[in-house]
């Protein structure tokens, strides 16, 4: 796991160790970080270790441009990792509100628009390449259901 931020002190640094966070880049260059998260893949696929399911989350993320900094992603990334574990689930009703809980958003329906959104925002300056890897088919932004079950099936692979 990587992490980047402006100023970190010592309950940062903690939390960070807590949560297995392996990198702690503070306010890198776009090149750095670059090379940075080559070397964390190439060390992953290097060990054939795969990552928990968070990082690789992350990662197919990244790869399409969603950038951490904006609002929603933190709902996005939980919503992703929930839905992976019960596809079944009912958006509006459970996974919305579940999501809610754990990002102490105020409900359901915040949380549908946050990631909306994002991706709405995302799908605009999108890298087509990238996005025709996990949507070929669209020629329009998916919906987040569309979403959440193309990475949901990237994740199985």
């Amino acid at each position: 796991i990587l992490v980047i931020a402006s100023y970190v002190n010592p309950y940062t640094e903690q939390t960070c160790a807590d949560c297995g966070v392996g990198y702690i880049l503070i306010s890198p260059k776009i090149n750095a970080l670059r090379v940075r998260v080559i070397d964390m893949f190439n060390r992953w696929k290097n060990n054939r270790t795969p990552p928990d399911l968070h990082a690789q989350i992350v990662l197919h993320l990244h790869i399409l441009n969603i950038q951490t900094h904006r609002a929603g992603y933190a709902q996005l990334s939980k919503a992703i990792l929930l839905y992976y574990q019960d596809r079944d689930q009912c958006l509006k009703t459970v996974l919305y509100p579940k999501v809610a809980s754990l990002c102490h958003a105020t409900s359901g329906g915040s949380v549908e628009r946050a990631i909306r959104d994002l991706l709405v925002k995302a799908w605009k300056h999108r890298d087509p390449i990238a996005w025709a890897k996990y949507f070929s088919n669209y020629n329009r932004c998916p919906s987040n259901k569309v979403f959440f079950d193309t990475l949901s099936n990237m994740l199985e692979e």
